[in-house]
């Protein structure tokens, strides 16, 4: 994939991110926990942003090949939206293990917990992966323009 293609497609799900964030805080009121319902709806819309500034300005400052830009795009992109999707999970089934403070107050069964604890790991995995690839390709960036 180019980086032409990598930072227009990232600021378009950043977009929708932000859009599908905006549209969860109408539900929060409904979900089995809404302050988790909260970290879904802020989670998603800081996501959003992230991708924006990712496409919109890390993309053409990393300097690294287009494959690792594919990659640090593709872990962003599935782990801000698994983010996202996972939390809100943890809202509608009223899980607390992963996050004690957003969580306090609710119980759920230890699959459902599982399920949620695993997936925001895996998502924390995803979003290192791509962080370390960004830092790397600004570095080298940086080392070049002075």
């Amino acid at each position: 994939m180019t980086v032409q293609a990598i930072k227009g497609k990232a600021m378009v799900q950043g977009v929708i991110l932000i859009l599908i964030g905006l549209l969860t805080g109408f539900a929060v009121a409904a979900l089995t926990n809404p302050r988790m319902g909260v970290a879904a709806h802020v989670a998603a819309i800081m996501g959003g942003i992230i991708l924006i500034v990712f496409g919109g300005i890390l993309v053409e400052r990393m300097h690294c090949s287009a494959k690792l830009i594919t990659i640090s795009w593709f872990s962003l992109l599935l782990s801000l939206y698994g983010n996202y999707a996972l939390i809100l999970l943890a809202s509608i089934w009223g899980t607390s293990m992963t996050m004690p403070i957003a969580g306090n107050g609710f119980r759920a069964v230890m699959w459902k917990e599982s399920i949620v604890a695993l997936g925001l790991l895996l998502c924390n995995g995803a979003i290192l992966t791509s962080l370390a690839i960004v830092i790397t390709g600004l570095v080298k960036h940086n080392r070049q323009t002075r």
